[in-house]
């Protein structure tokens, strides 16, 4: 049983591709969606092995925590959760971008911040008497007359609220971002979901023969730079050596994000890390 957990937080530095291989649409190579909201995602799958990849290149030893490479020879004392979308950086008329998030994908955050111990003391969650208006903080930047603001092809009138401030400013203490409260927007959840499928990065590349001659193009989706995501993280006793605890697990996986050095405080997470994608820095954070 896993009685250790831990909110792990993403914030993407470059475009990531989590692809799902394939697609019959006119994007070549999509990135992974969840199936019942479209919302961008990584696969748990994705984002262990990028972190076994990268602690194994700076000789750790993972296969307690991560499970052995042959399968069933020293299960893993570390699970993780897909990690999922929190904010999407949406490019603003005013301010450059936004993050946005909506009322949905925060019941989300929320149902897996109480999972892993947090309470209203740790992050007073905003709640919204109507879920179809538009919420920011009260030192919102994104305005380009009174309460009026433009996002790519959006125009929103937006109402101030405290709580969102609050809401954005610890959020921003725990993952270093200073202007958290001044770019955070709350979009019905039907915008939301419009924007995160109309509004990724998608790039046109050209695929190269081995004869060094062009064969065709083909197009590929990354999900944004400053998007922020998270996971969960949780941790059990090792069977094979009883005197690991959870707590000696989770401790040890925490040490791995803490600390200029520490080896997943930056890693690499997806497809064309040979053109700089995928670096995402990594926040780990205790709700309890």
């Amino acid at each position: 049983m896993f009685t250790e957990n831990k909110i792990l937080f993403l914030q993407a530095k470059s475009p990531v591709h989590a692809g799902s291989g394939n697609d019959l649409g006119y994007i070549d190579l999509p990135i992974q969606r969840e199936k019942h909201t479209g919302y961008p995602k990584v696969e748990a799958s994705s984002l262990k092995g990028a972190m076994r990849e990268r602690l194994e290149s700076v000789g750790e030893k993972v296969d307690k925590i991560m499970g052995s490479k042959n399968s069933g020879e020293h299960a893993a004392a570390m699970a993780l959760s897909d990690v999922r979308l929190l904010f999407f950086p949406v490019k603003s008329l005013k301010g450059t971008f936004a993050w946005v998030t909506c009322p949905a994908v925060l019941e989300g955050f929320k149902d897996a911040f109480e999972l892993c111990g947090g309470t209203s003391t740790n992050i007073a969650f905003p709640r919204f008497e109507d879920e179809q208006k538009v919420y920011c903080g009260d030192d919102c930047e994104l305005f380009v007359k009174n309460t009026n603001l433009v996002l790519e092809d959006y125009s929103y009138t937006a109402e101030k609220r405290t709580e969102v401030t609050a809401f954005a400013k610890k959020l921003g203490t725990i993952l270093s971002i200073e202007n958290l409260a001044k770019k955070l927007l709350i979009v019905p959840d039907d915008e939301f979901k419009d924007i995160v499928e109309l509004h990724t990065e998608v790039i046109t590349r050209n695929k190269i023969s081995e004869k060094g001659t062009a064969e065709n193009l083909f197009n590929e989706e990354f999900l944004p730079a400053e998007s922020i995501l998270y996971n969960m993280c949780f941790a059990r006793k090792d069977f094979k050596d009883k005197e690991s605890s959870a707590v000696d697990i989770m401790n040890r996986f925490e040490k791995f994000f803490l600390g200029d050095d520490a080896p997943l405080k930056y890693f690499q997470i997806g497809g064309d890390a040979s053109l700089g994608k995928g670096i995402v820095k990594a926040t780990i954070y205790s709700a309890q």
